[in-house]
């Protein structure tokens, strides 16, 4: 939904945003020696693909857990 995006979406906004950054003189001048504008783009998309891996197998030890009692549980109720 557009109230909450998915991982894509965020991750898309992401690389809008990083190339959206204000290019005035003043800037431009400031980035120049640093960071070119390819390189913000990649670096930023590469933030947040990390941000949503890390959100993604957050709760990977949790389902793994779950699903490897899950048999167990579902024997006590046949007893």
């Amino acid at each position: 939904s557009a109230q909450y995006p998915g991982a894509l979406a965020r991750i898309a906004n992401s690389g809008f945003e990083a190339m959206a950054v204000d290019e005035s003189p003043r800037t431009t001048q400031q980035l120049a020696h640093t960071i070119n504008r390819s390189d913000r783009l990649e670096r930023n998309l590469r933030q947040q693909i990390q941000k949503e891996r890390r959100a993604l197998e957050s709760g990977q030890a949790i389902l793994a857990s779950i699903g490897s009692t899950a048999p167990f549980i579902g024997l006590f109720g046949t007893v």
